[in-house]
């Protein structure tokens, strides 16, 4: 991708917020748009724009447990779309039609 970094960078560096749907799984958020792991192996993991079919925004992550730890080794952060509409109750993720806070 060209407009990848290169540089790596931890989880906490690139300020991403760990959250989780009510159905468990996990999304990452940066900057107010949502991604999704989309594939994952034992050490790697590529998470993609929850917008997936009109943004090619994703990042290539190592695998960690604690979330601090995770290294970001790549990532395309420019989005064609707004931020989706959400809210975050309890470190759970709740998508809205509008965006409002508890």
């Amino acid at each position: 991708m060209d407009d990848e970094e290169e540089q790596e960078r931890t989880s906490d560096e690139l300020n991403i917020q760990w959250v989780k749907k009510i159905n468990g799984k996990e999304l990452a958020i940066v900057g107010g748009y949502t991604f999704y792991c989309h594939k994952q192996n034992p050490i790697k993991s590529t998470w993609t724009c929850t917008n997936a079919m009109r943004c090619k925004a994703r990042m290539l992550l190592m695998n960690k447990q604690d979330h601090s730890l995770r290294t970001v080794l790549s990532y395309r952060l420019e989005h064609n779309h707004k931020p989706p509409c959400f809210t975050i109750s309890d470190g759970y993720y709740y998508k809205t039609s509008s965006l409002y806070y508890f």
